[in-house]
């Protein structure tokens, strides 16, 4: 049974869970950008459909376009430049979301 069924049953135990963080740990998630600026120019073009699935989000938000556009609108502004992706890209490889 999927993770998502098991859950929409409630067909899971309530007990504690530990979670744990590894320096760099989103860098499977981030490798494909460093080694290739166009794909990093795409995913900025096409931020609004692209992240959802980058976060793997799109089964546990209920409104995916607001999420989306709320983290646009936190982190970039419309002047928002390649760099500033850089940086993104930086604190996603550091910790894992």
């Amino acid at each position: 049974m999927f993770p998502m069924e098991i859950i929409k049953k409630q067909l899971f135990r309530d007990i504690p869970c530990i979670i744990g963080v590894v320096q760099d740990e989103g860098l499977l998630k981030t490798f494909d950008f460093y080694g290739d600026s166009k794909k990093l120019s795409t995913f900025v073009k096409n931020f609004d459909t692209l992240l959802p699935g980058f976060l793997e989000v799109q089964d546990v938000i209920n409104n995916v376009d607001n999420f989306t556009s709320s983290i646009k609108d936190f982190y970039f502004s419309e002047n928002s430049t390649i760099e500033d992706y850089h940086i993104l890209l930086k604190n996603i490889t550091q910790a894992s979301i």
